[in-house]
Formats: C-alpha cells, structure tokens, sequence
C-alpha cells in the first residue's frame, strides 16, 4: 500500500508537466481517469514488491541489505593478530 501512496507526487508531476508545459487541456473526467488508470497502474509493482517482501528471509530485509552482512562478517571473521 505503501508503494502505491508514493507515486501520487509522480503522477501529480507527470500531470502538472502536461499542463503547464505542453498546455494540454483535457475535460475534468479524463484528467480524473488519467489519474485512476496511472495509480492503478502501481497495483502490479506493488504487489510485486510485497511478495519479495514476504518471500525474502527475514535478514535479507534488514536494512543495508545483503553488501552490510558481508562486510560485516567479513570484519568478524578477520584474524584478531593476538594468537
């Protein structure tokens, strides 16, 4: 859901551009179903996103991602030089 709140500035500013750059002038139904048809179509790309979400091991999803972990690990493995 949260994927699908985020691109209202972007459809605002894809809208805005037509208008005030391109001067396109449209009746109020088809801007309004402009705007229905952009938003639902971030339904699929939410979706998938969720479903990567869900499908991921719960510390793939950490912030920082996998690069963190190893970098991580890879200090801690380090040789401590005091043997």
């Amino acid at each position: 859901m949260t994927g699908m709140v985020i691109v209202v500035p972007a459809i605002a500013a894809v809208l805005a551009a037509g208008a005030l750059v391109n001067h396109v002038t449209l009746a109020p139904g088809r801007w309004i179903s402009i705007i229905i048809l952009l938003w639902a179509g971030t339904i699929p790309f939410t979706l998938f996103g969720l479903g990567n979400g869900y499908s991921a091991p719960t510390r793939c999803t950490a912030t920082g991602g996998p690069a963190a972990r190893h970098e991580r690990r890879s200090r801690d493995d380090a040789p401590s030089g005091t043997g």
